[in-house]
């Protein structure tokens, strides 16, 4: 068959209503996972849900998680999970997370394979970027006539790993990947990605007229449900008494702490303002470089850093509120390749965002239009430590900015919003 092309036949799609929609999300992680792409899609599966769609998750083993192991096949609030098989790896081990996505991967090309002889066949899919060649298995089975696929690009690859010098640009790797990512994105139904900055690398392809640009959201109803503030003398908040937050001003990292994200920076402001010890660096998550942060601390002796892994999703609500300050960061040269999601989390939460940010990437954009933070290039420790005293020292500053930030949210990037722009993409595939 020949790759499929967006359909947009207005005369179908208002006879269209949610209750005959249906989608089938891949994703190798999915409730409960800790890791913020399990519950971004987590967030996104449970609203199109409510708005009567009927959705099924095929995901993989836990791999981060403080829940115990759960069952194989669940239904959590209306989503049909299957857990297929896969190693499980602990996810720092480059080698163990590299097992764990290829036996995935392999899963999840035999049940596709499987399904394309089934009456499931019809029922779109939505395939993320994470792990990599995922996407190779729902071309396949599309090319043999199985469902169409919607390509959700949440990181751009090779292009990510070749800019953090991870592979060669013109390696056997390399071109083997960008091959299959051709091929990928061919046969999609559409293709989202969640920033301007990203899109415009997809300008001017073959296949650019299936782009859509979809924000990245945040679930503002459940983290901002509680009124419980930064207020370090809060009693109602656990999260000031376990960090030992009270009368601190607390400027966090919550999130992943991955190869593309400027930590060095952040650890270097934190060396020169070690003196002022009213100010706490707490970073709550895992990823590459905790431990490089959590041994800078040691070596330079910093009292100012805490750290701590991730937290519940329900919790989100009362460990964002402890910040005065949330700090964003990605390098130089990884704009429109990755799109930090813990931004929306923190604005929703109403913290200002002080941002480590490339000025053309798309948080920096949303920072600046919305005034609901501060941005400083990569790498300035200087401008950086100041912009930080400067925001600590203006309290109607940082209120200005919050309150932007929870505008922003609620006006724009909030999940309602997200999953009425997913709804409008299924109901122009084409199922045939």
């Amino acid at each position: 068959m020949t790759p499929n092309q967006p359909i947009n036949n207005k005369t179908n799609l208002h006879k269209l209503n949610n209750d005959s929609l249906k989608l089938t999300i891949v994703s190798q992680l999915f409730y409960p996972e800790l890791i913020s792409t399990g519950q971004t899609i987590y967030e996104l599966a449970e609203d199109l849900t409510k708005q009567n769609v009927s959705v099924d998750v095929i995901c993989g083993p836990i791999t981060l998680s403080k829940h115990k192991k759960p069952e194989q096949h669940i239904n959590r609030n209306g989503i049909k999970i299957n857990r297929i098989w896969g190693t499980s790896f602990p996810k720092l081990n480059f080698l163990g997370k590299l097992l764990n996505q290829l036996t995935f991967t392999l899963s999840v090309f035999v049940v596709l394979t499987k399904r394309r002889f089934t009456k499931q066949r019809t029922t779109p899919l939505l395939i993320l970027t994470n792990p990599p060649m995922m996407g190779i298995a729902a071309a396949f089975q599309r090319i043999i006539g199985g469902s169409p696929y919607i390509y959700l690009i949440f990181d751009v690859y090779p292009e990510t790993a070749i800019r953090a010098n991870f592979i060669k640009r013109y390696g056997l790797i390399s071109l083997i990947w960008t091959l299959s990512n051709s091929i990928i994105l061919t046969y999609s139904s559409s293709i989202i990605v969640i920033g301007r900055c990203m899109s415009k690398l997809f300008e001017n392809k073959a296949y650019s007229s299936k782009l859509k640009t979809i924000h990245v959201w945040a679930d503002d109803l459940s983290i901002g449900q509680t009124e419980t503030s930064s207020n370090k003398n809060d009693p109602d908040n656990p999260y000031i008494k376990k960090w030992n937050l009270k009368d601190k001003f607390v400027v966090m990292y919550s999130g992943n702490l991955a190869r593309f994200h400027d930590l060095e920076t952040i650890m270097e402001a934190a060396d020169a303002l070690k003196e002022h010890t009213d100010i706490v660096f707490l970073f709550v998550g895992e990823g590459h470089k905790k431990k490089m942060c959590v041994d800078i601390a040691q070596s330079k002796n910093l009292p100012n850093c805490i750290f701590d892994t991730y937290v519940p999703k329900d919790d989100l609500k009362y460990s964002l509120k402890v910040a005065d300050i949330g700090l964003v960061s990605l390098l130089k040269g990884q704009e429109g390749l990755s799109v930090p999601s813990k931004t929306f989390g923190l604005l929703s939460a109403g913290i200002p965002i002080l941002g480590l940010l490339p000025e053309n990437s798309e948080i920096s954009l949303i920072l600046n239009q919305e005034n609901c933070g501060k941005v400083v290039e990569p790498g300035n420790v200087n401008k950086f430590a100041t912009t930080l005293l400067d925001l600590k020292n203006s309290p109607e500053t940082l209120k200005t900015l919050s309150e932007n930030g929870k505008k922003a949210i609620k006006e724009m990037y909030n999940l309602r919003n997200a999953s009425k722009e997913y709804i409008s993409i299924l109901k122009s595939i084409n199922i045939t």
